[in-house]
């Protein structure tokens, strides 16, 4: 079991049916919509040297909120001791 949770086919796998998930929740999406809008309208307000360092912390933020879903999923799986 730790072999396939660690090999990066599952990890993709997890990731993917964490956002399919996610999608499905109307709350969820309502959120992300004004996130996006809300980034929208900052971005015009600010230099361009200010967008690069935005644009690389919003990438940090969702890049760390991936592998934290990725890493429940994947304890969740082990906690039930699903497919093993």
């Amino acid at each position: 079991m730790n072999d396939i949770c660690n090999s990066p086919a599952f990890q993709e796998f997890l990731q993917k049916r964490c956002e399919e998930i996610a999608m499905k929740d109307k709350e969820y999406v309502k959120i992300n919509e004004l996130i996006l809008s809300m980034e929208n309208e900052i971005k015009v307000l600010v230099s361009d040297e200010l967008l690069k360092k935005l644009n690389k912390y919003e990438k940090l933020n969702l890049d760390l909120m991936a592998r934290a879903e990725t890493l429940f999923y994947s304890q969740a799986i082990k906690d039930f001791k699903i497919g093993g």
